[in-house]
């Protein structure tokens, strides 16, 4: 789970930006959607309000950026880092490196990342971890004259063996994670690394859920296990999408991303639908690509959050997309209630989620705003004096009370 996230000079975000996921004392729904994880109280939720280009998604794909960063495999040392874009409006910052900082907790011990990286080159790379007040290093990372140093803390006992071995394979544009992979040894807290990053799961573009790799590991469970088969039934019931069952088979399809073209296994997902015809209850099935988005939306988002291990960070790019918001409400309050472990970081349009205070607290809502130089800003609505006398927030926030409205005159 993630505690605090930094990053500056990164897409939008050209100064220091703070996200903090630690909940804040508001006693109004107790401890509901928080986890406790050694001294620290972490929301399992956060939505981000804004207006269009103004940087939302970018704090997603910022967080996600780690995880890919992390795990690069580059073919030479000189490939560029992918998915790399430093802020680009401003002469001060494209030569200057993006700077990342994060401390997150796996297996209830509290680690911080921090990261230094160009489009070239991983510049800075250190791993602590909180074994009391203070952090104790694991491993400490430098590149100078593009070959990396790695240094590790002295609780870590690393054979100076495997500490050069680890150096030689860490090119200067490849994570001490990435090299460590290679290697035949094991490192509790690198693991956990390792874990942590492989737990973050984005999900950004919507329209192309039912293409997805997911999607095709949510419906081969739907296929082979009865219960998960019978809880996405059940959920798409209580949603009143009028679907009373699933039909599922197996075919073989050719794999595009095969060079040799083999043929790959795939699940087809029949929908049965039942509808009153001459007073009387009929079924009729059917197929998957001719079922609304709205419908693929909901089984993808309820599918994900019961297929994957309860420590989990889903980063989803306007989660009310496609479905409407009452149902969008149900999925969050699911979440919230029965995913103590993970976090869902969600970016939004729908000023409607400001009225369920019996589901999403305070210190749940962000706002990002784009200053005058172009640049984002991310605050939260804890930032604003009085939030807690306020009898509407979503019109408080209509009327521009908190920023991060379109400022537009009428078309």
């Amino acid at each position: 789970m993630i505690e605090t996230f930094k990053v500056k000079n990164f897409l939008s975000f050209k100064d220091e930006i703070s996200f903090d996921l630690r909940a804040t004392r508001d006693k109004k729904l107790g401890d509901y959607g928080i986890t406790e994880k050694g001294k620290s109280k972490l929301l399992n939720f956060a939505l981000i309000y804004g207006p269009n280009a103004a940087g939302k998604s970018n704090l997603l794909k910022a967080i996600n950026f780690i995880r890919m960063a992390l795990s690069y495999k580059p073919e030479s040392k000189d490939k560029e880092i992918p998915s790399y874009t430093p802020f680009l409006l401003s002469s001060e910052t494209k030569g200057k490196p993006s700077e990342f900082e994060i401390i997150f907790y796996q297996d209830n011990l509290r680690y911080e990342y921090c990261l230094k990286i160009n489009f070239k080159e991983f510049l800075y790379e250190s791993l602590s971890v909180y074994k009391s007040n203070k952090p104790s290093l694991i491993f400490e990372r430098k590149n100078e004259n593009e070959i990396s140093y790695i240094e590790f803390g002295n609780s870590e006992n690393i054979d100076s063996a495997i500490k050069k071995e680890l150096e030689i394979k860490c090119l200067k544009n490849m994570s001490v994670l990435s090299s460590y992979e290679q290697l035949n040894f094991k490192n509790v807290h690198i693991e956990n690394l390792l874990r942590f990053t492989n737990s973050i799961w984005p999900i950004f573009n919507l329209s192309e859920l039912g293409k997805s790799s997911i999607y095709e590991l949510i419906k081969e469970k739907i296929h082979t296990n009865s219960n998960f088969k019978d809880e996405i039934i059940n959920k798409l019931k209580i949603a009143d999408f009028n679907i009373s069952n699933i039909s599922t088979e197996k075919y073989e399809a050719n794999n595009i991303e095969n060079i040799e073209q083999k043929k790959v296994s795939l699940t087809r997902v029949n929908y049965i639908h039942k509808v009153m015809e001459n007073n009387n209850l009929k079924e009729y099935i059917l197929p998957e690509q001719l079922e609304s988005q709205g419908t693929i939306k909901f089984i993808f988002t309820i599918g994900i959050f019961e297929l994957l291990s309860d420590d989990s960070i889903f980063l989803i790019d306007e989660i009310e997309n496609s479905i409407h918001p009452k149902l969008a409400i149900s999925v969050i309050k699911n979440f919230i209630s029965n995913r103590k472990n993970s976090q869902l970081i969600s970016t939004t349009h729908n000023d409607t989620f400001l009225e369920y205070d019996d589901v999403i607290r305070k210190d749940n809502i962000w706002f990002v705003s784009k200053k005058e130089d172009g640049s984002s800003d991310v605050y939260p609505l804890t930032d604003f004096n009085g939030v807690n006398r306020i009898s509407s927030l979503r019109k408080a926030y209509q009327y521009g009370r908190f920023g991060a409205i379109p400022d537009i005159e009428d078309l």
